[in-house]
């Protein structure tokens, strides 16, 4: 195979890349849709697309309503109220400790009862086997 040069970046990039991988720059020209899709000429379904995204950006204290200009300074948003949402739940929660420590307490102690039991059952049936 080949190889090209990005003009963007002058990186080596094989030929069979649509986008250099050091500066994102297209090597092929993107194709413009003629017609709509399926999906968007059907009225059955709801596009929240655009109304999620506007969602994300809101509760990140965010507007695409008012872009940035050049040299305006991109000023960190604050920390989001968790009581505006209470039905999100954070992805990254871990249980607590005292939870494993339950469940590891009630694994040793079935295991030790299915031993007992086990055992009662050797005991009692040891007569007949003699």
């Amino acid at each position: 195979m080949g190889s090209k040069r990005c003009a963007n970046c002058g990186e080596e990039v094989d030929d069979a890349k649509a986008f250099c991988p050091g500066c994102g720059n297209a090597f092929v020209e993107e194709e413009e849709r003629e017609t709509l899709s399926g999906f968007d000429m059907s009225n059955d379904t709801i596009k929240l697309g655009d109304t999620l995204y506007n969602q994300l950006l809101s509760d990140m204290g965010l507007s695409i309503s008012k872009a940035p200009n050049k040299g305006e300074t991109i000023v960190e948003s604050k920390p989001r109220d968790p009581s505006i949402s209470p039905a999100v739940e954070s992805v990254n929660t871990k249980p607590s400790s005292r939870k494993w420590l339950i469940l590891g307490v009630v694994a040793v102690m079935a295991v030790l009862l299915l031993f007992l039991l086990v055992l009662v059952i050797l005991i009692l049936l040891w007569p007949r086997f003699a």
